[in-house]
């Protein structure tokens, strides 16, 4: 199933049928904030200009995402299946919260993130492997517990890059890692 939106205004997705595999909004001309947690299996996502904003559960282990221009934002909530390895562009800040397990994001097709951002209900590991990131913001908000890690030789950046990690009302992280340095 698909849905196509276009228009002038904003948009809104509440909530989606669970036989949703497609939401194409590239002719949107506004700002669109979809909850596609519902959906069985996302395997394509299609925004335009907006600011938008768009949280997926479960996804296909290859899927497509393009936000297109704005400020937008791509949240997982769950871990199905537990590697990612989606083509993302168009997205400048990946969010991450209530995992349902241990969870492996491979960015190597994965473009123009500048934050990450874990929220609440971290409870088990988060390793991003392959980010090939110049520069990124790691914002932590309410973790409850885990290890957000990065393995060795995995997560790369350039000699001119900058990490910054910000921790805001956290009651346990319990690593963080990054190449050969440990936090």
């Amino acid at each position: 199933k698909e849905i196509d939106a276009s228009g002038a205004g904003n948009l809104n997705i509440a909530k989606v049928d669970t036989t949703l595999e497609t939401l194409d909004a590239s002719k949107l001309e506004g700002s669109l904030g979809a909850n596609l947690t519902n959906a069985t299996t996302v395997k394509s996502v299609s925004t335009a200009k907006g600011d938008d904003s768009v949280t997926v559960k479960n996804i296909s282990g290859n899927a497509t995402i393009d936000m297109g221009e704005g400020s937008d934002t791509l949240s997982f909530a769950g871990s199905s299946p537990a590697t990612l390895s989606p083509k993302v562009d168009g997205v400048e800040t990946l969010g991450f919260g209530s995992l349902t397990g241990d969870l492996i994001y491979d960015g190597s097709n994965t473009s123009g993130v500048e934050k990450v951002k874990v929220t609440d209900g971290l409870k088990n590991n988060l390793s991003m492997v392959d980010m090939g990131l110049k520069s990124v913001d790691i914002e932590f908000t309410n973790a409850k517990t885990g290890t957000l890690a990065t393995p060795k030789k995995l997560l790369r950046y350039s000699d001119e890059s900058d990490v910054t990690i910000s921790m805001y009302n956290n009651k346990s992280v319990d690593e963080i890692y990054h190449d050969d340095i440990t936090l």
